[in-house]
């Protein structure tokens, strides 16, 4: 086998130095190297050309190898290993067209196309411009052909000039991506810089209320008092622990309040079956129970804003109201389908319970209003205790039946009457 390497080697170095004093084309290259390579092959051989290595880019490489596959097909002696098939098996060895390929690699690669022989080349870049080719062969990884051609450098003039255009828009694309971001990072300072002084002014208006709302106090209230209130109409945001989607609205001092609490489902199904009190479904199929919950919620209240003090300046109220709050509790169940002979794993879905809970709710608190805004804050007796959407419960009683207070905060505009203090 040794005697065989060396004697090969040394007629490819006879050959190199042939051909290496004849400037020849990349087609005439590969056109020798098609009518050379398959002399001492068996007819219908099997063999890939792996990759072809350069500086210039992939295209470059695929015509290489496309204008290789050609002209070894009009030999009629071989078996070309199909493009896409090659294709995959670089992919999953993480090589490309351009790829390093050593013995191992190359034997490996052979085996899992089901070659014979497989094909590799190099454009080798130097004072001269060398077109390398070798034929290994898998089962012995033995180099079975190889030759070396030298190119007239003005046939590569077109790729060089498009190197250079790839490169240059390479790096005009991360000239412009350090700008971009260098934009970004000013806007992300100015708008940090914008939020600081919003912050500011907001601060300097709290105090400048406050110091109005002390001077009403002390120069400025009625002692002429009225139960009733001076607004028109209100209308804002009203916000309560676990429902935050809510807004309230009034008319005469008179006002109602909506909040909304939203099932979520985290990337499950719901199902239209149902559980009941006990925690069961009632159904043929098995079911277990994930431990995990969530909550679907709709509160609302009623009230009128009773009058405490009123100033020039600003309107204190006790607003007392009375609702309910009617929930639906979800719970999360693995499903399997049971027959005679197997079960079938459904995946985990959510069903509701088969009632709603409602519970009889009332506030009471404060509301200040000055010029055309209000803000508010009471507190809720009786509301349920929602567990959250990620924690196990212990039991299989709903958190619904459990009661708690909560605080609400509120902000909003308010319209006046015409009669203001």
């Amino acid at each position: 086998m040794k005697k065989r390497l060396l004697f090969i080697c040394f007629i490819a170095l006879i050959r190199m130095s042939i051909y290496c004093e004849e400037i020849t084309s990349i087609q005439k290259s590969i056109k020798a190297v098609a009518k050379e390579s398959v002399l001492n092959l068996a007819q219908n051989t099997p063999i890939a050309i792996i990759n072809i290595k350069s500086v210039y880019d992939s295209n470059f490489e695929k015509y290489i190898i496309y204008f290789l596959e050609s002209e070894l097909s009009k030999t009629g002696k071989i078996k070309l290993i199909s493009r896409n098939k090659i294709d995959v098996v670089l992919a999953e060895q993480k090589l490309g067209i351009s790829g390093a390929v050593n013995d191992k690699s190359a034997s490996k690669i052979g085996q899992l196309l089901g070659a014979k022989y497989i094909l590799t080349g190099e454009l080798i870049e130097g004072n001269k411009k060398i077109l390398s080719m070798q034929i290994l062969e898998v089962e012995t990884a033995s180099l079975a052909y190889s030759n070396m051609f030298e190119i007239n450098p003005k046939e590569l003039k077109g790729y060089k000039k498009a190197n250079a255009a790839k490169e240059a828009e390479r790096k005009e694309t991360e000239k412009k991506e350090a700008e971009k971001k260098e934009a970004e990072k000013k806007e992300a300072e100015r708008k940090e810089a914008e939020k600081k002084e919003i912050e500011k002014k907001e601060t300097e208006k709290k105090k400048d209320l406050e110091k109005k709302i002390n001077s009403a106090y002390k120069n400025d209230i009625s002692f002429d008092w009225d139960p009733t209130n001076n607004w028109s109409w209100e209308l804002g945001y009203n916000y309560v622990g676990e429902m935050p989607l809510g807004f309230t609205a009034g008319l005469g001092g008179f006002y109602t309040s909506w909040n909304f609490k939203l099932h979520s489902k985290q990337g499950y199904e719901d199902s239209y079956e149902t559980f009941n009190a006990d925690g069961y479904i009632d159904s043929y199929k098995s079911y277990t129970d994930m431990k995990r919950t969530s909550f679907d919620s709709v509160e609302w209240i009623v009230g009128y804003a009773i009058n405490i003090v009123r100033t020039e300046s600003f309107e204190l109220l006790l607003p007392i109201g009375i609702g309910f709050n009617h929930s639906n509790e979800w719970r999360l169940y693995n499903e399997t389908s049971k027959s005679y002979y197997y079960s079938t794993d459904n995946g985990a879905k959510w069903y509701a319970a088969n009632d709603l809970e409602h519970k009889f709710i009332f506030e009471a608190g404060l509301q200040l209003a000055a010029s055309n805004f209000f803000v508010s804050s009471t507190v809720r007796f009786n509301r349920p205790s929602f567990e959250s959407n990620d924690n196990m419960y212990s039991n299989d009683s709903s958190s619904l039946n459990s009661s708690k207070i909560s605080l609400t905060l509120g902000i909003g505009f308010v319209g006046w009457g015409t009669d203001w203090y």
